[in-house]
Formats: C-alpha cells, sequence, structure tokens
C-alpha cells in the first residue's frame, strides 16, 4: 500500500474522514515545534497535529534568606 502525506488544518478532527475520534499518542518535541501522532479510531488514518512553540513568560521562585545578627 502505498503512503501518500498531505498537508491541512483541521485541529482535532481526522484529515481523512472529518471525525473528530483521534487516539493520541506522546507528544514529540523537535526545534520549536511540537507534534502530536494520532491513529483515527473510525478510518484507521495516522497523521501528526503540529503546534508552534512560543515564549510566553517565566517564572521565578526564591526563597528569603533570613540573616540573624547578634
Amino acid at each position: 500500500m502505498e503512503t501518500m502525506k498531505t498537508k491541512q488544518n483541521c485541529q482535532g478532527k481526522c484529515t481523512f474522514c472529518d471525525k473528530e475520534n483521534l487516539d493520541y499518542k506522546a507528544i514529540v518535541l523537535q526545534d520549536d515545534f511540537v507534534y502530536f501522532p494520532f491513529t483515527c479510531d473510525d478510518c484507521g488514518t495516522e497523521g501528526r497535529e503540529y503546534y508552534a512553540i512560543q515564549y510566553s513568560e517565566t517564572d521565578y521562585f526564591y526563597t528569603e534568606l533570613l540573616i540573624k545578627t547578634k
């Protein structure tokens, strides 16, 4: 069977049958994007949903140092 790769914008839906019954696998991190491999539980199509990574904010944590003076 021949495999053909196509690109479409259809987040959360199968690119072949347009159903929302996707079985997602573990997230994959690559450079400045991530993708979720999936298999459609209705028709068996396999694909990937890609998401761009964009900086949002920085959290920081600190502990106050209590200095006792005599």
